[in-house]
């Protein structure tokens, strides 16, 4: 069984331009009664990861303890479980060019934050986990709210977004 009270993986969501995408969760979730599943489609084997989530974001590939293996233009399922509840199933695909570096810089991480909810298909998931590495004192910049506010709606977390368009100036 699925709760669908709410969107509870951010990243990775939709499209990815990662091959090891950052897994970013709600901030409404207690990880440490988490553990996260990833599988491709139509194939019966899940890779369960276990244990504490409270480190997320993180990439995947650290999570796992090992490379998830995702492949160029493949599609993926990630789903979230609370004891015996699945409480989120999502699909994602990898893009078919997928980037290969991630960009430190905070002009850069704007800038491919930015591109991604802009890009067709938007890549939201990707556009959070980017916003979500930059140094603290660089989340309360009237770009990157707004880059987030528009992500947020692209994957339908409603009232997180409305918390980020309130403080749109």
């Amino acid at each position: 069984m699925v709760r669908s009270a709410g969107r509870y993986i951010y990243s990775p969501s939709g499209v990815t331009s990662q091959i090891d995408p950052i897994v970013l969760l709600s901030s409404d979730l207690n990880p440490q009664i988490m553990k996260i599943e990833v599988s491709a489609p139509g194939k019966p084997e899940w890779i369960p990861i276990q244990g504490d989530l409270s480190g997320v974001p993180q990439p995947l590939s650290k999570i796992l303890q090992k490379s998830p293996g995702l492949q160029a233009g493949a599609v993926y399922q990630i789903r979230l479980i609370a004891g015996d509840e699945i409480i989120s199933d999502e699909t994602f695909r990898v893009s078919d060019q997928p980037d290969l570096q991630v960009p430190e810089s905070p002009s850069a991480l704007l800038q491919d934050s930015l591109e991604a909810v802009n890009d067709v298909p938007p890549r939201p998931g990707d556009a959070l986990a980017l916003l979500r590495q930059l140094p603290e004192k660089y989340q309360n910049d009237q770009a990157v709210i707004r880059v987030r506010y528009k992500a947020l709606n692209q994957i339908g977390a409603v009232s997180e977004a409305i918390n980020y368009r309130n403080r749109i100036r």
